[in-house]
This record gives structure tokens, sequence and C-alpha cells, in this order.
């Protein structure tokens, strides 16, 4: 059960205002409004890592995800729900297990039944394990369950979760995540853990990559058709340590496992060398003409090289690990990352079945903007005009998550920009666009595309069952405080 603090709310000035304009939060706003907005209180730093647009919970809005760090205490999962006008429906501070070290790394809605599920690390003893919590509509926990690690002395975390289906239809969850030993330093083991919507642990895994000693990272998680089963494979995207250390040559990693964990096939990415490659985002081809296929987004970086940062880009085929088609996006000027991506359905801007993809733009001037970009579900080439986020401030911002809702999409991040000039260094970030995926702050993005033919490998995986999990109880904590960076706009 969960543990709820009562302490008095510290609303801020911006939220009151808000809610005194607009009569409250009880209205359900016209979901024709776009705006940027942020979240977090002035005595933490809130870092957001996820968004999903809310499908199934009464009243829909938005629901953001990431960790708030406390000073004096350590860290805590925040999670903020968002009504279609920006302003916060609730705000909630999680600690399981009640550890001082918690985060929050993605976020997933979950439809049977109703509600949401997050993941990411939290502190047992002196050891961090990843952890998978599943919350009610209101954002009250209804359960969590730490997940073991291979080894007491290392230290582990979930970092993407999804929601697939057994025979009978019954919602799962999936985890993905990585260990790390601190012998030999920088050892790594790639995590998947598969529970029941009760919270049962139904498998968990460890898996390593034969002659490749660092091993694996994983990111991201999708289900998607499987070429020999009725049930969806699970294909994670993430990196692969090829070099003697994980800040030289890494590869961008394509793992697919079948719905029990078995690995059914791999591909890594990339040249021999200081250049690293790295998927963080990927989405499931739904449209009839790529019905099946996978494709990720990341970064293809030279360590050695001034903002040598560009967005990669990698379609697969359907059922197995071939890549089909490479491509990347680079700024003229600036590093520019990929985090996240989506795959579009029907958008007056857009063709139906576009790829829309985020993340950062860094340099020293400007200090950061997030983007989204639309590339073509086969070429993978340019569709739709770029757009940059976080332009009306000094430009501190950064975008590493999306999601389409219903004809527009919203996407999350963090923002140092402190938009209400109270010393606030770190909120959350977010964005809900017209259906042209803009914002009246947004302003056009040209970034340099250009094909690429990187060569595969495929390594020999190995599989380490982990059997030992337990429920937790939660610690929830009121948060508030919230503020537009952009005005909210009826377009």
């Amino acid at each position: 059960m969960p543990i709820n603090d009562r302490s008095k709310p510290r609303a801020s000035l911006l939220l009151s205002l808000a809610v005194l304009t607009t009569g409250g939060l009880t209205a359900t706003p016209a979901l024709a409004q776009n705006f940027e907005t942020h979240y977090g209180e002035t005595s933490t730093l809130d870092i957001g890592e996820d968004i999903k647009a809310v499908r199934y919970c009464p009243g829909g809005g938005s629901i953001v995800a990431g960790t708030r760090r406390v000073p004096g205490f350590g860290s805590e999962a925040l999670v903020t729900r968002v009504a279609d006008n920006g302003l916060a429906i609730w705000q909630f501070a999680y600690r399981p297990g009640g550890g001082n070290a918690t985060t929050a790394q993605a976020i997933t809605e979950i439809r049977f039944p109703r509600g949401f599920a997050i993941t990411g690390a939290m502190l047992r003893g002196s050891t961090l394990y990843p952890y998978v919590m599943r919350l009610e509509c209101n954002g009250q926990p209804r359960w969590a369950r730490m997940l073991d690690n291979t080894d007491p002395s290392h230290r582990a975390a979930g970092h993407d979760l999804v929601e697939v289906y057994d025979p009978a239809g019954q919602g799962e969850l999936v985890m993905v995540g990585d260990e790390i030993s601190p012998t030999p330093a920088g050892n790594q083991f790639g995590r998947i853990a598969r529970l029941d919507g009760n919270g049962n642990v139904l498998w968990n895994h460890a898996y390593a990559a034969n002659n490749y000693p660092l091993g694996l990272r994983f990111h991201a998680v999708s289900g998607n058709r499987s070429a020999t089963s009725v049930l969806d494979d699970l294909v994670v995207g993430g990196a692969i340590g090829a070099g003697n250390t994980w800040d030289f040559d890494r590869r961008a990693l394509l793992f697919r496992v079948d719905s029990s964990g078995m690995p059914i096939c791999n591909a890594f990415m990339g040249l021999p060398g200081p250049e690293n490659e790295e998927f963080r985002g990927i989405t499931r081809q739904d449209s009839p003409a790529h019905l099946g296929g996978s494709v990720l987004v990341g970064s293809r970086s030279d360590p050695l090289a001034i903002d040598s940062e560009r967005v990669y880009m990698v379609r697969f085929e359907r059922g197995f690990c071939l890549p089909l088609r490479q491509a990347s996006w680079r700024d003229a000027n600036f590093a520019a990352g990929g985090h996240d991506l989506i795959e579009t359905t029907a958008n007056p801007a857009a063709l139906p079945g576009a790829i829309a993809a985020t993340g950062s733009i860094r340099g020293s001037t400007p200090n950061g903007n997030g983007f989204v970009l639309l590339a073509h579900p086969a070429g993978l080439f340019p569709v739709f005009g770029s757009i940059q986020f976080g332009n009306t401030g000094p430009r501190a911002e950064t975008l590493v998550a999306l999601d389409q809702k219903q004809d527009r999409f919203v996407l999350a991040g963090s923002t140092r920009s402190d938009w209400a000039g109270a010393g606030d260094p770190l909120d959350f970030y977010m964005v809900q666009t017209t259906t042209g995926m803009r914002t009246t702050c947004a302003v056009p993005w040209q970034p340099l595309w250009q094909p690429e033919q990187l060569p595969y490998e495929r390594f020999e995986p190995a599989v380490k069952r982990i059997p030992f999990d337990a429920p937790v109880q939660v610690q929830v904590l009121p948060a508030h405080d919230m503020g537009y960076c952009c005005p909210l706009d009826p377009g």
C-alpha cells in the first residue's frame, strides 16, 4: 500500500493565476491548443524523461515522467499529468522502497486495466535495482516491484517499458534497461523483464555479448509482429561496446527476442574506430505498406571532433534484424542528437505512416533547442519542414520524448531557462503543437540530410535468468508549480 505524505502543498503563483483565469480544472479544455510549459518546484532539479498522450484514462491530456533531485535528500520519481491546456491536473513524487535514490526513466499508459506504469532505478540498501511501478489514473500507486540484479555489487536501472498482450489479450508489461559491474569497470548487461498486470514477474533476464566483454546497453523497447509466433516479439534498441572503453567505438544495436525472452537475432551498426553510434528510441511500423517494420533513432558522434553529433536513423525488416535504410541529419553549426520517434497516424502535416523524431540541438550558441522532424516511412528522407522549440528565452531546452495526440504532437524534456525568474535552474519542459507541429514560439530548423551505408555485424548472445524479485511499498509526496514558456494559443 502507498504511504501518503500529507504535508501542506506549496502552490505556485503561476498555477494559482492560471486556475483562476480558467475557472479551475473541472472543465475539459478544447484540444485545439498549442503551448510550451514547465513543471517543477523552485527548490528541486526536475529532469523530464518521457511523455505519453493519455488515451484511456478519463479526462485525456498528457502524462510526463522524470526525476526530481531534492537538495539534502537525494532523488525521487516525479510524474505530472497535464490537461489539454497545459495546466497540471496532478503532480506526485514517489519513493519506492523508501530509499533516497529513485529515478524515473520512462512511462507508458496501460489499457487493461486503465492507468500508467513507470520504470527507473531504486535504492535498496546500498544497491540500485530496476523497478516497475503501476499507477492508477489519479496517480496513486497500485503496486511496485523491485527486480534483482545478477550480483549485489552491481548497479541497474530500467530505461523503457511497453504494454504487450498475452494469448488471452490481457495486458503485460515489458521493461528494458542495463546493469553495470564495478569489476571490470564498465562491463554491462542488457536487461529485459516481463510482468503481468498484477506485478508478478513472468521472467527476468540479463544478456551479455560473447566476444564483446564491455557488453550491452538497452535503452528502448517495442513489441512487434513475429515471423514465427502469434505473440509479438520484443525489439530493443541500444548499444554494444565494441572497443576498449564505452567512450570509443560504441555501435548502435538492434536486439530481438521472442515473447519468452529467448534471442532471435541482432545487428549492430558502425565502423571500427573512435566514432560512436547509439540507438535511444524505437517505433514499430503499423502502416500497411511497411507493416511489421521497426525504425530506430539515436546519434552518431566522434568524441575527438567538436559538435560532430548528428541524428542517426535506421529502418529494419519485419520479423528479423536486417537493416533496410539508413539516414542522418545534422545541424549546420551545432551538435544534434536523436532521442525518440513514433510512426504517425493521419495528420495534415504529414503522410500517414511517416516517422516523427525528436531530440536536441546543442552547442555554445544556442545553449540548446529541441526539435521535431518528419521522415518518409521507407526512404527515411525529409517529408516536411523540421521545427525547433524553446526559442523565446535563453534557449536552454532539450527534448527527449514525443507522442501523437489525435492530429497533433506532445513532446517533453527539460528546461534550464528559469521561466518564472525565481532562481529555478531545472524543470520539466513540455510542448503541445498544432497539427503542423508548431507552437507560436517555434521556428523552422533546416538540418542537412544524407543517406548512410554503415555496415552491420552480429554477435552470439548469452542469457542469464534472474530468479528473485520483491514487492515494495511506495511513499507518495505532493509536487507543485507550473508555468507557460510560450503563451497558450488556440491555433
